[in-house]
């Protein structure tokens, strides 16, 4: 109720979901969308414990992108 996400759902479906799991907008280039609305499902708890999860994937998604010169 206090923490809304799952506004920008993350997904496989480009018709249905706003970013990819690479945290990729389609049709927008190199556009990421980083925040915790792109969570698929809304958490029975508080998000603080998997939005820290979810800044260590994103920070391992940018370094794998810069690391592969993209």
């Amino acid at each position: 109720m206090f923490h809304p996400v799952s506004a920008c759902r993350m997904g496989l479906n480009p018709d249905r979901d706003v970013v990819n799991v690479w945290l990729r907008m389609p049709g927008n280039g190199e556009l990421s969308l980083v925040y915790t609305s792109i969570f698929p499902t809304l958490r029975s708890g508080n998000t603080n414990a998997p939005a820290i999860m979810f800044g260590e994937k994103v920070a391992g998604i940018v370094l794998l992108d810069y690391s592969a010169g993209s």
